[in-house]
């Protein structure tokens, strides 16, 4: 939003009366509302003007409030229905209004802007609007999750939908001010971010030669929030259907979403370490072989090996992880040895076997 001089008008505030009712309390949770549902493509807007940046994520602020307050025409909310009781033409946005019950305040940043919109978003689980003073922008900042921000920017030449905000327009450190629901206080249903789906613990390769996007809910209609390459082996936690897709929920890369394992295959056969000795004797200053065997797991082995003495109890490293399957080990002393041979293969699963060998004076 190209910014316009501050005038006392934005700084009173807009009221619009509605029917809707506030518990006593001031907090509503509409318990059939998911993170998946909040952060749908549909609820997102992109500004209708060049500087309406504000409005439009108002209009979002808004909508998701709505939705988790459990209004059904939330869809309603639109910037052509708010601007004229929270818009001032040739000036711009309200700091403070209400709108259909829901009232939002306006605050300046006085420190750390990454820590104090974290703190803002745990507060506000419907998000609050951010704004850039020398950009200048505005974004919805939807979560703070897993150590990363999630957004939804509503200027045309960026992706719709929730996203990482490393792909809107502003930066999170050069924010100045936002916006945020001072009533009601809402939630949804699901504490964690993916919704709903059935609880698995899976380990998937993607078999897609240009990997697979990574959404922010189950469905082609989430924003892209990052992308899993060919050959890598995630971790699904959940599990659901939809758009005629399977889809997993996994964390890659620290960020967190779901995939159509459509274009990935699950791994099913447990990695085992078939790895041989030469010998369980072996005379001092000779030499054994140690040789690395894996079955089962995904993709390509590498082998290490270690060992200490049987009265030992730290393990000393003979060769780190390669894909040479041979290792040369030379006993040093006339004792007993324990040995440890890995195995990993390329999802990172690795498989111990230990063997005791004696080493004695000729």
């Amino acid at each position: 939003m190209l910014r316009k001089k501050i005038f006392a008008a934005i700084l009173s505030t807009a009221i619009v009366f509605s029917a809707a009712a506030i518990s006593t309390s001031g907090f509503v949770t509409a318990d059939a509302i998911t993170f998946s549902q909040v952060n749908d493509s549909s609820v997102f807007v992109k500004q209708q003007e060049s500087d309406t940046c504000t409005l439009a994520s108002n209009v979002m602020l808004l909508r998701r409030t709505a939705m988790m307050r459990g209004d059904s025409d939330w869809s309603s909310i639109t910037e052509r229905a708010c601007r004229s009781t929270l818009w001032v033409e040739d000036v711009g946005m309200y700091h403070d209004y209400s709108y259909k019950g829901i009232s939002v305040s306006y605050r300046y940043i006085s420190g750390s802007s990454r820590s104090e919109l974290i703190n803002a978003l745990k507060e506000h689980p419907e998000g609050i609007v951010a704004y850039d003073y020398d950009y200048p922008h505005a974004i919805l900042l939807t979560d703070y999750t897993n150590g990363v921000f999630y957004c939804a920017d509503p200027a045309r030449n960026v992706p719709s939908g929730r996203m990482n905000v490393s792909n809107a327009l502003i930066r999170i450190d050069n924010v100045d001010t936002y916006w945020y629901v001072t009533s009601p206080k809402v939630s949804f249903s699901d504490s964690e971010p993916g919704g709903t789906g059935t609880d698995v613990n899976e380990k998937w390769r993607i078999t897609s030669d240009n990997g697979v996007n990574m959404r922010s809910g189950a469905g082609t209609s989430y924003g892209v929030v990052g992308g899993v390459p060919y050959n890598a082996v995630v971790t699904v936690k959940k599990k659901t259907t939809a758009d005629g897709y399977t889809w997993g929920y996994i964390t890659y890369n620290s960020v967190s979403g779901w995939i159509a394992l459509d274009y990935a295959e699950k791994v099913t056969n447990n990695l085992t370490n078939n790895s041989t000795i030469s010998a369980k004797s072996v005379t001092l200053g000779k030499s054994l072989t140690i040789t690395g065997k894996g079955s089962g797991g995904t993709g390509t082995y590498t082998y290490s090996a270690y060992y200490k003495r049987k009265t030992a109890t730290v393990w000393l490293k003979i060769r780190d992880y390669s894909t040479n399957p041979t290792i040369t080990m030379k006993p040093a002393a006339a004792t007993d040895y324990d040995i440890r041979v890995k195995v990993k293969d390329s999802s990172g699963s690795v498989v111990n076997k230990d063997f005791t060998i004696s080493c004695y004076k000729n």
